[in-house]
């Protein structure tokens, strides 16, 4: 009898006709086969696949656990998995639905390795994970539940411990810079931050020298008496104080009594060394005198500046830039007409000094800045011991500005891992009118948000960038806004009662209508 061959030519499966009628080239069953579609010489041809197995156990032991999304990378063998036990839509911090993980499959060398896992993953059965994509070390992907995340695949488990650090968009930080914090001179009350450090004394203060030694007395002759401002002379209750070798003032803890010239009586007795060939007296004395101030002393005086900050994270990206101060001026004589004379006779009888400087020039001399020394005050969203671990934050760039320049520059780049100084919420910065050691781009300036949409169903890489479909940029706007607008006096400074009530202390010479009559 003759051997009958069957060539599946057409691989082509006919379940209508009987076995025993089918034609060459077609079959009536199959079990794992697979039709192959390959450019070659056996296209079409039918051929075993292999069966499923087992391989591995991803559930940790954990009952209910499903996959709910995977990516496989063909390039390196490797298959991504992500798992949850949550059925539900809700966010579960604790216990049965909270378990939620990512696991990295070789399938070569049969290794399952896990990347990340906790419960503000936040993963959810009913929102499957359909857009993954690696680009370079980047695992990204989205479920239209959160906003679209990133990992890191070389890091290893716990290096990633909460949403902050997976976002795409990173950790903006919102709050701007303070200008006020608690006095150094009197405890439990607040003053600003922004000084002038180089001034001896205060704005109706002066000077004098003594060319002998005092020794525990309250009288003595003095020389060289300079008061700047109206009335010219020495007043009851200025402080007394003295140069010293160092160049530092030393407060006698004495006021002044009377003054008789050439001799000046304070309200106790002092003792005052002859310095040289003479010793320079300070009246009035500026408490915040710095002998040793090492910043440019003229640089800030022509310049309305702002400040703010933005965070470097340890895989080189940066935050957005945080809000900016007001510009940090106070002016000289604190924005009073004080270096005032009255003329009775003569040509030039009358008032002269600033004010009459001031009304034939139309120029106010003494509106120049007089901060030349900032404590700036940057709030930090952890502990100063926790930001790096919480954030991975890096580094931290103190941002400056002028009023009329466009460009951001940087004073200083502080690294976070340094003992900086400041309380556990604030890095105290001391700014010290030094010049900025680089300007930033020009496209920080105008990216005030990150473009990274609240929540997306699909996303996919397009020339090395991740692009989004199906997503919401931004949530539902309110109907209305329930807020009115007045002009007050300032409120008393409180910092326990409302944190928002800082313009006395932060911005003394800023109000609607600033020393005007």
């Amino acid at each position: 009898m003759a051997e009958v061959k069957n060539a599946f030519i057409k691989s082509k499966m006919n379940k209508d006709l009987d076995s025993r009628l089918l034609p060459s080239g077609e079959y009536r069953h199959a079990q794992n086969a697979q039709v192959s579609k390959s450019e070659g010489s056996d296209v079409g041809s039918l051929e075993n696949i292999l069966g499923n197995i087992k391989i591995a156990d991803l559930t940790q032991g954990i009952s209910n656990v499903s996959s709910i999304g995977y990516f496989a990378d063909d390039s390196s063998s490797t298959v991504y998995v992500f798992l949850t036990d949550n059925a539900s839509s809700s966010y579960i911090p604790t216990g049965a639905g909270s378990n939620h993980f990512i696991y990295k499959y070789n399938v070569a060398t049969n290794v399952a390795n896990k990347l990340i896992e906790g419960p503000f993953l936040n993963f959810s059965k009913l929102n499957p994970v359909f857009g993954v994509n690696i680009l370079e070390d980047l695992l990204f992907w989205t479920d239209n539940r959160n906003q679209p995340r990133k990992i890191n695949i070389e890091k290893t488990i716990g290096y990633y411990t909460n949403e902050d650090q997976i976002s795409v968009a990173k950790y903006y930080p919102f709050q701007s810079v303070e200008l006020f914090k608690e006095s150094e001179i009197a405890a439990g009350e607040y003053e600003t931050t922004m000084k002038d450090v180089v001034s001896k004394n205060l704005p109706n203060g002066g000077s004098a020298s003594l060319n002998a030694a005092v020794a525990n007395s309250s009288s003595f002759d003095i020389q060289n008496l300079s008061i700047p401002v109206f009335p010219n002379e020495l007043k009851s209750g200025f402080t007394v104080g003295y140069i010293d070798q160092q160049g530092a003032i030393v407060n006698t803890n004495q006021t002044v009594d009377t003054y008789v010239d050439p001799t000046l009586t304070l309200t106790g007795n002092v003792s005052i060394p002859l310095i040289g060939s003479s010793t320079e007296l300070v009246f009035n004395i500026n408490p915040y005198y710095e002998s040793d101030y090492s910043g440019d002393i003229a640089f800030l005086e022509d310049k309305f500046i702002r400040f703010s900050y933005r965070f470097k994270f340890d895989d080189g990206e940066y935050s957005l830039i945080a809000p900016f101060t007001q510009p940090c001026f106070i002016p000289k004589q604190d924005g009073y007409f004080l270096n005032t004379a009255v003329v009775e006779a003569g040509p030039g009888a009358g008032v002269s000094g600033d004010e009459n400087e001031a009304l034939s020039s139309s120029v106010v001399a003494f509106m120049e800045n007089k901060v030349n020394n900032i404590h700036l005050q940057i709030p930090l969203p952890y502990s100063k011991n926790d930001l790096k671990s919480s954030l991975h934050v890096d580094e931290i760039d103190i941002i400056y500005k002028e009023s009329d320049g466009l460009a951001l520059q940087v004073v200083e780049t502080i690294k976070v891992d340094q003992n900086f100084i400041g309380t556990e919420s604030f890095l105290d910065y001391n700014y010290q009118a030094k010049k900025p050691y680089k300007t930033l781009p020009g496209k920080e300036i105008t990216r005030v948000y990150d473009k990274v949409p609240l929540k997306a169903l699909s996303q996919e890489v397009i020339s090395n960038r991740i692009v989004y479909g199906n997503y919401l940029n931004k949530p539902t706007p309110p109907q209305f806004l329930n807020y009115n607008v007045t002009a007050t006096e300032k409120f008393n400074f409180d910092i326990t009662e409302n944190k928002n009530r800082t313009s006395i202390v932060e911005y003394p010479s800023s109000s609607l209508k600033t020393n005007r009559n």
